[in-house]
């Protein structure tokens, strides 16, 4: 016989009185011999006496009130006892059973709630206990207790509330409070509610799952592709939430595709204060590394604390030898401007403007003649005094639709670069030449420059070309003048030029997100130089020429990350030369002017393709649907082209990257109409036939 007691219902006492008779017939019964508890057995002993007879006229049954993890209880009762020995058998045949009960007070727990459900060390748990007393008499000095247990069991924090009574059919809400230390392992923990008496039972309970933070990583950067034998740069954002200054160390494990770890990397300790972020770097070079997918681990310690994010992909692509063309070609010798050097340039409503300059001989103030040039060939001079004075180693930019101009002490705008209007004078920076000047973030940015014998490494930033703001008036980069500026890539660069306090040339690269915090590049491997130009050409940033240690630069080298420079061109046929004008212009770069030898007023253009060498008409990458035709136009679209008469074909354009504005603009002025993208910045395009070599001559294609 089972009897099952559920164990919600606690025993006071029980009773069982079992009356039995002798079996008439002399039987062979071997018993089966049950347990007594719940869960466990109890063997038959070894032997019996001749006066004992098994089981034995005693039930045992374990006391319910020991249960704790149990939903119920069992009572086992042998329906027969037999003795071996004398071979009598005795059967149940009567069982009376009596168990008592003891009624829990009659409080219902209705809800258990906590203000949120993630926290971090420091913070408060602000739960919440509603209660009711269901029956018909008080209860007195309960009290609510509040338990964080980690995964182990283990409590790690715990809480009370104020003792509190319970009238009879009364409802009330039970606050408790649990500050949270530091110290602790990030995870999930339940929250454990306990409402007990004043003997310290358990009347009610109930629990939920918190997160708790100490620290966490809250963005793992990497790049999706690159190409075999460059170098994959990690950054872990940590954030610490414990209340003292952590060490923490980064680790990236890579996984190749087949799951199996290659690598673990770590990073440099670094101090993470409370409540701040820090970032951990790591770098991994994939030279001998096979193509293919990779996977990477990021994970923070901090002491025997471990910080987890989801893993990201990548791949590692097979490098193509890039085929390089560069054409250097000389539009003019001698323009119809004066040689000059020290001149600011923009280009602006499609055309080369040229502003100002020095032509060197008695007029130490300079020039304030303007010049304009849709193709660098033909040139109208805009005015030959503007209402600007005299002036060389100026700025010059484009903003809001307007040509400015900055420095040494005056701001001053024009809407068609005749007409000029002054904004301001003395503005809140200090007057100075050989500057630098940008256009981030929709506002203007004034870099370094010269003032006065003071070389400067404050940055600027205006709105409105009237109002100016100090971003930084002593950036870590040192002060200096004939310097380079652009904005690439989203950031602020700034490289090279003429450090006074060193007295030489420099060949220095830093960049900023932000033109206040700052970080310096690795060293580009170009000579140190001043006077010289950077800019943008082809998703690339190239510098140009300029004055060296020993004598002036005809070289051109570019970097698609700021970090890994190439030189294009090693010695131009354009003389060498510096305070020169470079700019971009239709897709080609433009160098005009300058001082080498002689002061110049010479007009050069070049164009830089590189090209993916194919064997074929196009590739096919199935594994990521890359579509890479070969340079020039195929054999193919000649033939069809010279057997048609259609007006408009549809063709494969590869570009460099997807178009920006002013390239798509240049199509469609060859009304070219791009139907569908491919991949890898192909498109499928409708195109006019008589255009075929016009488009293809385009820079970005």
């Amino acid at each position: 016989i089972e009897i099952t007691l559920p164990l919600s219902i606690q025993v006071q006492s029980k009773l069982i009185n079992v009356e039995e008779e002798k079996l008439k017939e002399r039987i062979e019964i071997v018993p089966e011999i049950v347990c007594v508890r719940s869960g466990w057995c109890q063997e038959c002993p070894d032997y019996l006496t001749d006066d004992q007879f098994f089981p034995e006229n005693i039930f045992v049954s374990q006391d319910i009130r020991e249960f704790d993890t149990y939903s119920l209880a069992r009572i086992y009762l042998p329906l027969f006892r037999h003795n071996p020995a004398t071979r009598e058998t005795y059967m149940v045949k009567k069982a009376n059973i009596k168990v008592s009960y003891k009624l829990p007070p009659p409080l219902v727990l209705t809800e258990f709630s906590t203000d949120k459900t993630k926290y971090s060390a420091g913070e408060t748990i602000n739960a919440s206990a509603k209660l009711v007393n269901v029956g018909l008499e008080p209860i007195h000095d309960l009290q609510a207790n509040l338990s964080l247990i980690n995964l182990f069991g283990k409590i790690i924090a715990s809480a009370s509330s104020e003792k509190f009574d319970l009238e009879a059919e009364e409802f009330k809400e039970i606050p408790i409070k649990l500050t949270l230390g530091g110290g602790f392992q990030g995870g999930n923990y339940r929250a454990e509610l306990q409402i007990v008496d004043n003997q310290g039972r358990v009347l009610a309970t109930s629990s939920k799952y918190l997160d708790l933070y100490s620290g966490e990583i809250i963005k793992f950067s990497l790049p999706k592709e690159v190409e075999e034998g460059e170098t994959v740069e990690f950054e872990i954002l940590f954030k610490n939430y414990d209340l003292s200054e952590v060490e923490a160390i980064g680790k990236v494990s890579i996984y190749d595709h087949e799951g199996v770890r290659i690598a673990e990397l770590l990073s440099n300790p670094v101090k993470v204060k409370p409540g701040s972020t820090g970032l951990l770097k790591v770098s991994w070079d994939t030279s001998g590394k096979e193509p293919g997918e990779y996977s990477a681990l990021p994970t923070v310690s901090v002491g025997e604390r471990v910080f987890l994010a989801e893993p990201q992909e990548f791949i590692i692509k097979k490098r193509e030898k890039p085929t390089l063309t560069v054409s250097e070609t000389q539009l003019l010798p001698s323009a119809k401007f004066s040689p000059r050097c020290g001149a600011a340039s923009v280009v602006f409503k499609d055309k080369i403007w040229i502003l100002g300059g020095w032509a060197g001989g008695s007029d130490l103030d300079g020039l304030n003649d303007v010049w304009c040039s849709s193709d660098g060939v033909h040139w109208s001079e805009a005015t030959s005094n503007a209402e600007w004075s005299g002036r060389f180693g100026h700025a010059a930019v484009v903003f809001k639709n307007k040509i400015w101009i900055l420095g040494p002490n005056y701001v001053w705008n024009s809407e068609d670069g005749i007409h000029w209007k002054k904004v301001v004078s003395n503005p809140e920076w200090a007057p100075r030449k050989r500057h630098t000047a940008v256009v981030f973030q929709d506002k203007i940015w004034i870099i370094g420059g010269l003032a006065s014998g003071e070389w400067l490494n404050d940055v600027w930033n205006s709105e409105d070309g009237i109002h100016w703001t100090q971003v930084v008036s002593n950036a870590p980069w040192s002060g200096r003048a004939s310097h380079s500026s652009v904005v690439f890539k989203d950031k602020i660069w700034v490289m090279g030029g003429w450090i006074g306090d060193a007295g030489n040339p420099s060949n220095d690269v830093w960049f900023s997100i932000d033109g206040k915090n700052w970080e310096k590049a690795p060293s580009p491997g170009w000579e140190p130089r001043s006077e010289f130009v950077a800019l943008v050409y082809k998703d690339k940033m190239c510098i140009i020429g300029g004055r060296g240690t020993d004598w002036y630069k005809n070289d051109v080298w570019c970097s698609s990350d700021g970090k890994k420079w190439k030189e294009v061109i090693s010695q131009g046929k354009w003389s060498p030369r510096a305070e020169h004008i470079s700019l971009v212009h239709n897709g080609r770069i433009y160098i005009i002017g300058g001082i080498g030898e002689n002061k110049l007023n010479d007009v050069w253009e070049i164009t830089i393709k590189e090209k993916s060498e194919a064997s074929a008409e196009y590739k096919i990458y199935l594994s990521s649907r890359q579509f890479i035709p070969e340079p020039g136009i195929s054999d193919t679209l000649r033939s069809m082209l010279a057997n048609t008469s259609s007006k408009r074909i549809h063709v494969l354009l590869q570009f460099y990257h997807i178009p920006n504005n002013d390239e798509r603009y240049e199509l469609s002025n060859l009304n070219v109409t791009l139907c569908s993208y491919v991949h890898n910045n192909a498109y499928f395009a409708s195109i006019p036939t008589k255009y075929l070599t016009d488009i293809y001559n385009l820079s970005f294609v």
